[in-house]
């Protein structure tokens, strides 16, 4: 017990890079760093541009392409399944809501959002896949009694944005 250590974790590495599942594993490896409060984390190695690992780190640093960044506190999100799903969500300081939503499964999965807010406004949604770099994508986000949801593609990293 030592009050106000802070928390690092040095060196690790997901594979070589050039995969999606290595993508998927650096995106999901920082929502779970933010949400557990990790001070300082550093990758092993190099990446290459145009890989997942990069698309897994603009996610949280660029993903507009217009420098946006998720910068907030973390906030509760559960997954039903999460061997298949990670769900992880944040609250900016302005209000926004940012759900981040990994897709580790080899087959598309449907997803029920609910938050203890309004989800009414049709959110931006960015997606990463094996076949698609990070960008803005036309999902169908549907409304629900309780929230939306929407399908996620096999093997992907979404990130839905409420303003």
């Amino acid at each position: 017990y030592n009050p106000g250590m802070k928390l690092a974790i040095t060196e690790y590495n997901f594979g070589n890079g050039s995969g999606i599942t290595a993508g998927l594993a650096q995106a999901e490896a920082l929502a779970i760093f933010g949400r557990e409060g990790v001070d300082l984390a550093t990758r092993f190695g190099n990446f290459r541009a145009g890989t997942p690992i990069e698309d897994a780190f603009k996610m949280y640093l660029d993903y507009d392409g217009k420098g946006s960044r998720l910068d907030g506190t973390s906030v509760l999100a559960a997954s039903s399944n999460v061997n298949a799903v990670g769900a992880y969500s944040i609250e900016g300081a302005s209000g926004e809501l940012y759900v981040l939503l990994f897709n580790k499964d080899t087959i598309a999965r449907k997803t029920a959002i609910a938050a203890n807010r309004s989800l009414h406004e049709t959110p931006e949604v960015y997606r990463f896949t094996a076949e698609q770099r990070l960008g803005a994508v036309e999902a169908a986000v549907e409304p629900t009694e309780e929230g939306v949801s929407l399908l996620l593609p096999a093997r992907s990293a979404t990130l839905l944005v409420w303003k």
